[in-house]
């Protein structure tokens, strides 16, 4: 588990939980147990100090680090932002430049993670989906049509948002705790 602590109010914010499962096959064979040993081993490393820690979370968030899963919920990459901004803090003194600058990095990670040129879909699935010049879009309330993909760097719009909505939220708890 890698978690932001610190504060009671905001505990899971930031939280990325890994479980492995322990069957008997595993238990019962030295290599297999060795294997998942070195894996946590890796990631423990991967997280050990802050200043790697940040670099870890733009792999995870650029697609490119896939040692802590390669899954795309939103979610769990805001959480992953959350934990990079708190890593970055511990080495430099936030400033609102200090936030752009994180903020910059995660958006150039996304940009790596979707410049494949597939769309992947962070939406609950409700509304109406429409084909336009800009990609796909969905049909907003008043027949706006509000754009999946950042058109600058070709990342679902709600992921980009989100990530930054996660990460003033970590530098508000930030800055009421220093």
């Amino acid at each position: 588990m890698y978690a932001v602590s610190g504060f009671e109010a905001h505990g899971d914010l930031g939280e990325i939980v890994l479980e492995h499962k322990l069957t008997q096959r595993v238990l019962r064979s030295a290599e297999q147990v060795d294997e998942l040993l070195s894996q946590v081993c890796e990631r423990v490393e991967l997280m050990a100090l802050p200043e790697v820690a940040y670099e870890t979370v733009l792999e995870v968030l650029s697609g490119r680090e896939t040692r802590f899963g390669n899954d795309d919920d939103m979610w769990r990459l805001s959480k992953w932002a959350v934990l990079g901004y708190w890593a970055a803090i511990q080495v430099k003194e936030p400033t609102l430049d200090f936030f752009g600058d994180v903020l910059g990095d995660y958006r150039l990670a996304l940009h790596a993670r979707f410049d494949d040129g597939m769309l992947k879909e962070f939406s609950s699935g409700h509304g109406e989906w429409v084909l336009t010049d800009l990609g796909v879009a969905k049909l907003g309330p008043a027949g706006e049509l509000i754009p999946l993909v950042d058109p600058e760097f070709r990342v679902p719009r709600i992921l980009k948002e989100n990530l930054v909505v996660a990460t003033a939220e970590a530098a508000l708890v930030a800055a009421g705790l220093r």
